[in-house]
C-alpha cells in the first residue's frame, strides 16, 4: 500500500492495516506454480521475557538470552536485534560498543553404525513372557514396533548404499523444513571401540554449512567404506558410539559458547544394526551422557532407529522415550525412517529463532552484584523510531572483575 497522504509527517493519519493476507502464484515462467497465501502482522507491542542461566566469564562478559513476544503471545521473528534493542546496566543505558547480538547455530550429530558391515542378525521369537513384557512398555505412543520376523538377507554393500540414501533423505528434510540459517554438521561412520570415522567432522570454526557440503561428504559412504581396517571390526559398540555422539556436542557447544555464537539447539541420531557387543561402555554411562544438557541449558534431541528387530526394545527404551526411538523393517525402509527421525528432533527442538535471541555484553561496572535491563525499542521508520509500549526484561549477576571488551562487529 502506498502511504495515505499525510502520513509521512503524521503517523497517525496511516490507517494501513497491521494485519493483511497476501496471496500469489509462485513465479515459474509457466505460471503453474502452486498458490501461495502470506500473513503479514505489523506488531504494535511486544512483552519480554527474562531466560536463564545468565552466564558470566572471569573477564566479566555477559551472556544472556531473551525471549521477546507480541502481547498475543506470538514470537517477534527476525528483529534486526542490534538496532532494535536497548541495554541498561544499573538503570545506565550502555553504548553498542559494550554488546551486540549472537548468531545462532543449530548442531545435527549423525552416528551410523557400519560395524560388520551392519549385517542384522535376526533376533529369536520372543517368548511369551517376554512378548507380555514389551506390550506393558510399550504404548499409544510407541514407535514402529520391531517385526517379529527375521528381516530378509542383505548384503553389507546394499546396505551402505540404502544408509546413505537415508542420511541425505535426512540432510533435506532439515534444510527443507528448518528455518534457523546457521547449521552445522558431524557425521560419523562407526563400528567397534574406538572405530569412528568422520565423513563430516563438527566444526566448530564454521559459520554453516551448505546443503551441498554436506551431501557431498556423505558421498563417502559408500560399501568401499568396509574396506576401512578402523571400520573393519567384528564387534559394535553402540553405547560408546552414543558417548562420542553426545561429547561432539558438548565440545562443539563449548567452543561456541567461546566464539561468541549461541547454539540454539543440538540434534544427535542414532543408527545401530544391532545390540552393543562390544561390552567396553555401559548402558548406565549412555544414560548419563544422554541426560546431560549442553552449555547453558542448550537442548539436545536424541533419536534412535534401529534395523529388522535389532537391538531390542528394551536396549532402547533404556536409553530414550518410547517416542523417540523406531525400527526400520529392512534397508528398503530405511530412508522414510530417516526423515521422520528429522522431522521428529526438529519438534523436540524447535525453532527458537522466531522469539528468542541472545545477547554477549562486557561490563565496566566492577566486582559485584548488578542489574542488567534488555528492552524493546520497535522499528526504524523514515520518522525515526516507532516505539512499542516500554517493556524489559531484568536480570541480575555478579562480576568478580571486569576487563573484556566487544565490538559490534568483532567478538572480544
Amino acid at each position: 500500500w502506498d502511504v495515505p497522504w499525510g502520513a509521512e509527517t503524521n503517523p497517525a493519519l496511516d490507517t494501513r492495516p497491521v494485519d493483511a493476507v497476501v496471496c500469489f502464484y509462485n513465479f515459474d515462467n509457466y505460471l503453474v506454480g502452486t498458490y501461495r497465501c502470506v500473513h503479514l502482522v505489523l506488531p504494535t507491542c511486544a512483552e519480554v521475557v527474562t531466560q536463564s542461566p545468565v552466564r558470566v566469564t572471569s573477564e566479566g562478559q555477559v551472556k544472556v538470552d531473551v525471549a521477546i513476544s507480541d502481547c498475543d503471545g506470538s514470537g517477534l521473528a527476525n528483529l534486526d536485534c542490534n538496532n532494535m534493542l536497548n541495554v541498561r546496566q544499573n538503570g545506565v543505558i550502555q553504548g553498542k560498543s559494550t554488546w551486540r547480538c549472537l548468531p545462532r547455530v543449530r548442531a545435527h550429530v549423525l552416528m551410523l553404525d557400519v560395524s560388520q558391515g551392519t549385517m542384522p542378525t535376526p533376533a529369536p521369537t520372543p517368548a511369551p513372557i517376554a512378548q507380555r513384557r514389551r506390550s506393558l512398555l510399550q504404548t499409544t505412543s510407541t514407535p514402529t514396533p520391531a517385526p517379529s520376523t527375521p528381516p530378509a538377507p542383505t548384503t553389507g554393500a546394499q546396505l551402505i548404499d540404502q544408509l546413505r540414501e537415508a542420511a541425505e533423505a535426512y540432510v533435506n528434510h532439515v534444510y527443507d523444513h528448518d528455518c534457523v540459517d546457521n547449521r552445522l554438521w558431524g557425521i560419523y561412520a562407526w563400528a567397534g571401540p574406538g572405530s569412528i570415522y568422520a565423513l563430516k567432522e563438527l566444526d566448530a570454526g564454521k559459520d554453516y554449512e551448505t546443503r551441498k557440503s554436506v551431501l557431498e561428504a556423505l558421498e563417502e559412504l559408500t560399501p568401499s567404506i568396509l574396506s576401512r581396517p578402523s571400520l573393519s571390526s567384528t564387534q559394535r559398540d553402540l553405547y560408546g558410539a552414543i558417548e562420542v555422539g553426545v561429547a561432539q556436542l558438548h565440545g562443539f557447544a563449548l567452543l561456541q559458547d567461546e566464539n561468541l555464537r549461541w547454539v540454539e539447539a543440538s540434534s544427535l541420531l542414532v543408527f545401530t544394526a544391532g545390540e552393543d557387543t562390544a561390552g567396553i561402555s555401559t548402558e548406565v554411562k549412555a544414560q548419563q551422557k544422554l541426560a546431560q544438557q549442553g552449555v547453558g541449558g542448550v537442548s539436545i534431541g536424541s533419536y534412535f532407529i534401529g534395523l529388522g528387530s535389532l537391538p531390542s526394545v528394551d536396549t532402547f527404551n533404556g536409553l530414550v522415550p518410547p517416542s523417540m526411538y523406531t525400527y526400520a523393517a529392512d534397508e528398503s525402509s530405511l530412508e522414510p525412517e530417516f526423515e521422520a527421525a528429522a522431522a521428529k528432533l526438529l519438534a523436540v527442538a524447535p525453532n527458537q529463532g522466531n522469539n528468542q535471541y541472545a545477547l554477549a555484553f562486557c561490563s565496566s561496572a566492577g566486582a559485584g552484584i548488578h542489574t542488567l535491563q534488555v528492552e524493546v525499542l520497535g522499528q526504524e521508520t523514515s520518522l525515526g523510531t516507532n516505539p512499542f509500549p516500554p517493556d524489559v526484561g531484568t536480570y541480575s549477576y555478579k562480576l568478580a572483575m571486569a576487563s573484556c571488551t566487544i565490538s559490534a562487529s568483532s567478538p572480544p
